[in-house]
């Protein structure tokens, strides 16, 4: 029935590795889906109950939803609030990246991890973002990049997870990097701690995952899209079931990517179209793979890396646009 929530109990790890952690859906997707797709935050709904830590897993996360209602975006700028006035969602426009206005780090320890793992963590995340000169250097995209992040001072939270076996499992500690643009873009980047010895499960490097993190930001944000490589494959499926016709600009198309347009356009029927560009938003192309048809099945797995560059990646910036399939909400 209208209005019904669906409610969904997923348990796992909530912070592992090769995949976003928890944190990122509550700080990055959920906050996209309603400023840009217009889904009221009543309709969506994350608690986490228990976090778990790679390798043991075990974290237990609720999630609900409700039917989604459309937005009248014509006159809303990015932030604002929104206004429910059907049983669609509001098409996403995220085609100008900005410049980058505020930075949030949450830097964590759990378990027999100690609490100066996490401090130095977003300390050295802090100086790395400031004075990172050698990570990113050449053109003036990059200096535009660097001189926006030495511009403002992040956010940091420093958090304590209980070692109580009701609201965490394991031990664990990792960081979050969120940085938001003034056109309302969202980047996400994290890295989790290794311990150094199994024997030894507190003996955490925190300089290492901070590097890796601000890497990640810093790699993200000098390709020049409005999104990092996590989020563009998770809203493809939005932009399918979306009321209009939905555009967005990315960096690197990534091959989870072109596996969901095929897929959402596989269930859905709605219309895709991926264009490459140059860096310096030029449609020619920049010297990559050249342009990605949308109506292209997946490459497999055996097929030959070069042809999609490093890791299946479509080297350039590229902007997907769909034609949605204008979904009702029931």
């Amino acid at each position: 029935n209208s209005g019904t929530l669906t409610s969904l109990t997923m348990v796992g790890g909530t912070n592992a590795t090769f995949a976003p952690q928890i944190d990122y859906t509550q700080h990055i997707l959920f906050p996209t889906l309603v400023h840009h797709f217009g889904v009221p935050e009543a309709c969506s709904r994350l608690d986490i109950e228990r976090r778990g830590y790679f390798p043991r897993g075990g974290g237990v996360v609720h999630l609900g939803a409700r039917p989604a209602t459309c937005a009248d975006t014509s006159d809303r700028r990015p932030g604002d609030d929104v206004h429910p006035i059907t049983g669609m969602l509001t098409p996403i426009n995220l085609t100008e990246r900005g410049h980058v206005c505020d930075i949030y780090i949450r830097s964590f320890h759990a378990g027999d991890v100690p609490l100066r793992v996490a401090q130095t963590m977003a300390h050295d995340a802090v100086q790395q973002l400031a004075y990172s000169d050698a990570t990113i250097t050449g053109n003036s995209t990059n200096a535009r990049v660097l001189e926006e992040l030495r511009s403002i001072t992040p956010r940091v939270e420093i958090i304590t997870e209980s070692d109580s076996a009701s609201t965490s499992i394991g031990n664990g500690c990792g960081i979050l990097i969120v940085a938001k643009t003034s056109t309302g873009c969202l980047f996400g980047a994290s890295a989790l701690g290794k311990p150094t010895t199994r024997k030894n499960p507190s003996a955490v490097l925190p300089g290492p995952v901070a590097r890796e993190a601000t890497t990640e930001l810093l790699q993200t944000l000098r390709q020049g899209g409005c999104m990092d490589d996590w989020l563009q494959d998770q809203i493809i499926l939005y932009m399918a079931l979306a009321h209009g016709t939905s555009s967005i600009l990315t960096g690197a198309l990534t091959r989870h990517t072109r596996t969901a347009i095929w897929i959402a356009t596989e269930m859905t029927g709605a219309q895709f179209c991926v264009e490459q560009q140059s860096l310096n938003g030029d449609s020619d192309g920049d010297g990559g793979s050249g342009s990605a048809r949308a109506d292209e099945k997946p490459p497999a797995d055996h097929l030959d890396p070069s042809s999609y560059g490093q890791d299946g990646y479509v080297c350039g910036r590229h902007l997907i646009t769909c034609r949605g399939i204008s979904h009702v909400a029931h």
